[in-house]
Formats: C-alpha cells, structure tokens, sequence
C-alpha cells in the first residue's frame, strides 16, 4: 500500500537513543589474576572510632559525639552474621584484618588497633599516599556520621598530573543502612559503645559498616587520596583493587563524512587494562541514534575485520570497522502521476443536467438563480483539476542523512565485556 507523502515529506522512524555512560562500582570478571593493594592509613588515623567493649572513648570517637563502634560486635557480624538482617558480602577473618567476599573477588582490608586512634576523616587532612600501581577501584570502609553526608567529593590523582574526581554520599552508620549509590553494608555490628553520664553505654541498636566502590582510571597509576573535607565522613580501612580487563578504542576513520551507498573505515582495538592478558575479543559496534528497520529506512551497517583478536599485555588486539550506511531503494526516487484526474472529467456532467433543469423552470429568477450555481461548479471544476494529481514514494530512502556516533564494544572468550563504555568516534551521513 502506497502512502500519500509529498517529494520532501517522506515518512521514516529516526529514534534518537540516549547513551548512557556504563561506570560500574563493582566490576564483575572471570579473571583468577585479580590483585590488590591495602591502603596503609595508620600515619593518617584521627578519629577514635573503634573500642572493646566498656573501654572509655577519646575524642568525640566515631562521631564525634561520643559514640563508637565495638570491636566485638564487628568480630560477631563477621564470623556469625549477628545482626538484625545478613550483611550483602560474606566476611571471613579477626579483627584487625577481615576480607570480604565479593563478586569480583575476595577483598582484605586492614583495621587500626582498637581504643585508639584508628579512623580517618579528611577534615584538615591533607592528601593520602597510595601503594603505586594501576588498579580498576578503590575499596572503603566506613561511614556518614550525625545524618547522611550527601555528594561529597573524592579525588584520586595520578602520577601524571590529572585526577579521578568523584562524588559520592555517606550514609548515616545508623539510619541510612548504606543503601545510597555506590556504597552497600559490609558489616552490621549489633550494637556500639556511647559516652553515658557514669561511664561507657552499651547502645542496643545495629549500627552499619558501609562498603564504597570507587571507579578509577586502571591505564594510570595512583598517587594519592583526598577524602572529602568532612568531619562527618569517617574511612576506617582502603585497599586498592586491580580487576583485569580491557578498554576498546577507536582510531581515526578514513574520512568523516560518507554518502548512502559508501563506507568508511576505522580503526579499532581493544587494550589491556590491570594486567589483563590471554584474552581473545570479539568486536562488535553500536551506532546511536538509532535507526529502527521500517518500510521506509534501513539502519547502516558495520562489519570488523578481522572479527576477534587476542590481547595481551603491551599488545593490544587490533581490527578494522567498515561503517556502511544504506543507499535509498531503486524505487525510492519515482514518483508517479495518479490516475485520478480522470475523475474532473465528471465535473461537467452535473452542470449540463442542471442546465437542462433551468431551460425547463418557468421564472427568470430561477433561471438567474441556476446560472449562478452552474458557474460557481465550473470555476471549482477548474480550481481542483491540479488538486487530483499526487505523488507517492514508492522505496525506502535508505540511512537518513545527519550525525552518527559509533561506538566500539567487545566481549571476551569468558563472556566479559569491555571496561566502559567503549571506544567511539562520529561521522556525519549526507
């Protein structure tokens, strides 16, 4: 069935797709070579947060109010799940060292001493020197005080100069029970020490443990740490996790405007990030916006040689894209004349019966009254005779013309895909 449309009115779906940029907070791979560094914050320790049990507490402790977590109550979460709900990651270990069993891996932090100063809060603080090295995340432990401390910044700088700015709220250790972005419960104590009148008091309520996953850079190495400026914001352990991985990138295409019909090429890799070797990725591409296949436009195409290519340490895989978008039909440029001006050729039937009816009235007034009405059918008989040609489009006018950002993706032998969102580069379709 054809579809009445005018030489520039051709109907296609042309359905614009955000891109949504993909930074994970745990990142989940099949790699066994996962590695990680403890992040040595005991020069930096400035907050008395954790006691054993009926011990005094300095400082303000955690919050600065007088409360503390326990020691013992933190051991009892770990190894026996004594909380009101169960943790989101198994914990193994004694106090002051406990790992974590995550997705990704089995993650080791390491605690300060107890009934001493053992937490760190970046008020006042200058920057923490991190273990050298490229790793995927930064791992913490710790807590929002006195209300949850809502998009505070943490930085991670690199040794060339440029930084991972990122932000990121605390939630409150009592009432936000770490269900913020990015932060999840490690541990749920089932209970913490405050300051009483008499002496310490055993607080009889959970107080959470909360797991924050920090994004980096894994192609830079770490320097050091600046905790938000927040006395409100308390870390009592870090380690610094090396996920394996690969990035994909996209080079510099042959040219960056192509017509219907033609093709482009671009160069593609995929790289290793953490130490990521052995690995064999397929290529594959996406292209936003999107065209959705319908009678009237037809998406373009890309194609990778080779398909797939091994990565390994210094050697990156490489491959190369072939961007085609599709020519318009054969069909799509003829226009044809409708058959229906053959229908004005009526237009003067109706007249001449209506003469014939005025030759038989008796009056002149009828007859004035008719000739009237007879004219006023002719005119418009002339007027709508262009009116009742049309044209319609009869093919599919292949890739719209416009703006096409292609974006490179990859998927390994173990079925992980690449760190971000993938390599991407912009052509413009006339």
């Amino acid at each position: 069935m054809n579809t009445k449309r005018s030489r520039l009115g051709m109907l296609f779906r042309f359905a614009a797709c955000g891109l949504g940029l993909l930074l994970p907070t745990t990142l989940v791979w099949a790699q066994t070579n996962v590695t990680q560094s403890t992040v040595d914050l005991s020069s930096y320790f400035n907050v008395n947060g954790i006691i054993t049990d009926g011990s005094s507490i300095a400082n303000g402790g955690f919050d600065n109010d007088g409360s503390a977590y326990s020691v013992q109550a933190m051991q009892a979460a770990c190894t026996s799940a004594v909380s009101p709900t169960s943790p989101t990651y198994g914990c193994t270990g004694t106090y002051p060292s406990l790992s974590f069993a995550e997705s990704s891996a089995t993650v080791s932090f390491q605690f300060g001493a107890a009934n001493t100063a053992n937490a760190v809060t970046g008020s006042g603080l200058g920057p923490i020197t991190l273990p050298a090295g490229q790793f995927t995340e930064l791992q913490m432990l710790g807590a929002g005080v006195n209300g949850t401390q809502a998009g505070q910044t943490v930085i991670v700088n690199y040794t060339d100069g440029s930084n991972s700015t990122i932000s990121q709220s605390f939630g409150d250790w009592f009432s936000a029970k770490c269900d913020d972005a990015g932060e999840s419960p490690a541990l749920i104590p089932a209970y913490r020490w405050e300051t009483g009148t008499s002496g310490p008091v055993q607080d009889n309520r959970p107080f959470y443990v909360c797991l924050y996953n920090i994004a980096i850079n894994p192609s830079k190495t770490v320097s050091t740490l600046v905790l938000p400026n927040n006395r409100n914001v308390v870390i009592m352990a870090a380690t610094l996790v090396a996920i394996p991985g690969f990035a994909t990138a996209a080079g510099t295409p042959s040219t960056t405007t192509v017509s219907p019909g033609s093709s482009i090429t671009v160069p593609a890799s995929a790289i290793s990030e953490a130490g990521y070797s052995n690995g064999t990725v397929t290529f594959a591409c996406a292209v936003s916006p999107t065209i959705q296949s319908w009678q009237s436009a037809t998406p373009p195409s890309c194609t990778f040689s080779p398909t797939s290519a091994t990565v390994n340490v210094g050697s990156p895989g490489t491959s190369t894209l072939t961007f085609t978008p599709a020519a318009a039909s054969s069909s799509s440029s003829v226009l044809r004349q409708s058959s229906r001006w053959m229908y004005a050729l009526w237009l003067p039937i109706p007249g001449l019966a209506l003469i014939g009816f005025g030759a038989s009235s008796r009056t002149s007034r009828q007859r004035g009254l008719l000739a009237l009405l007879l004219f006023g059918l002719l005119l418009t008989g002339v007027a709508t005779m262009p009116a009742c040609v049309s044209y319609s489009h009869l093919g599919n006018v292949g890739t719209p013309p416009g703006q096409y950002t292609i974006i490179i993706t990859g998927t390994d032998q173990n079925g992980n895909a690449q760190l971000g969102t993938g390599g991407s580069v912009t052509v413009t379709v006339q």
